[in-house]
């Protein structure tokens, strides 16, 4: 049983050999001066949190206000096809006919810019799927059930956007090799964007966040490669 005379023993020797008062009374819970310690940061990270849920709410509307309008552009029957092959064709059919352009057009550094685009894709194709885990953002149709995809997804998630991450880190050795290249690998871009989001499978945050995550990794190594 503890002993109000003890303590008060034990804190005047502590005073007389010059050492520091004791911090807490020995029925004191230590995790509670824990949280105590903690109660700033937890106060700072709720009034974050407060902030940012209306932007979130209206960044949201926002987004899937733009997937409606976008998605009308598929409602008819020569949108709904195109929109469905563009999307079949970044699934990878694509990429045979970017290295045929390389080929033909590149040179001596056509080899190289192959192996670049490969590695940036393969890398990309096995980070995206761990980001979209991780983040767990429902694609725009299971958000909502007004919104119809002309063809089932391969995933459940939808941040960020595979094919955008994976075409760009293809397209970026190609333009860094090639800057004549640059608005015709913006076209293709917008042209997948637009599938991607007329299928209602994308939002045009998950398009814009899969092409600059993809950008973070294949630049500088693309960059790196090819000054070599």
């Amino acid at each position: 049983m503890f002993d109000e005379t003890d303590a008060t023993s034990n804190e005047s020797r502590r005073q007389r050999d010059g050492l520091p008062a004791a911090s807490a009374s020995p029925s004191e819970d230590p995790s509670k001066t824990l949280r105590q310690a903690r109660k700033p940061w937890m106060r700072g990270l709720s009034a974050l949190r407060h902030w940012w849920r209306p932007w979130k709410d209206r960044l949201f509307s926002a987004d899937l206000a733009a997937v409606h309008f976008i998605a009308r552009s598929a409602r008819t029957a020569a949108g709904r096809q195109s929109a469905i092959i563009v999307s079949k064709l970044g699934d990878g059919w694509l990429y045979p006919l970017l290295g045929l352009f390389v080929f033909e057009f590149l040179g001596d550094q056509e080899r190289r810019v192959i192996l670049l685009a490969g590695v940036n894709v393969g890398l990309l194709h096995c980070l995206y799927p761990r980001i979209k885990r991780f983040v767990g953002r429902p694609r725009p149709f299971n958000s909502d059930p007004t919104l119809s995809p002309p063809f089932k997804a391969i995933d459940e998630f939808s941040f960020p956007s595979g094919h955008a991450m994976t075409l760009s880190g293809a397209l970026v050795p190609i333009v860094l090799a090639c800057p004549g290249f640059s608005l015709s690998a913006a076209a293709l871009m917008l042209t997948m964007a637009w599938a991607r989001i007329a299928t209602t499978h994308h939002y045009p945050s998950d398009i814009f966040g899969g092409i600059l995550l993809s950008l973070a990794l294949a630049y500088p190594l693309s960059a790196w490669a090819l000054a070599e």
